[in-house]
């Protein structure tokens, strides 16, 4: 069973527009296994067609 309580804080390195081409890359940084739930950790860098890549960042 998975259940998703959601994403921690973060926020985009700069705006996304309408019709922006995009892609995420994700990397899985660590699993925590506490006493039988699991914490994973994601690493992701949203890139925008035409602009510099900025990876999200946590607050």
């Amino acid at each position: 069973m998975e259940i998703n309580y959601g994403i921690e804080q973060f926020k985009f390195g700069q705006p996304v527009l309408v019709n922006d081409e995009v892609q995420l890359k994700a990397k899985l940084n660590s699993i925590v296994d506490l006493r039988g739930v699991t914490k994973v950790v994601i690493g992701a860098t949203l890139s925008i067609k035409g602009k510099q890549n900025l990876p999200i960042q946590e607050t």
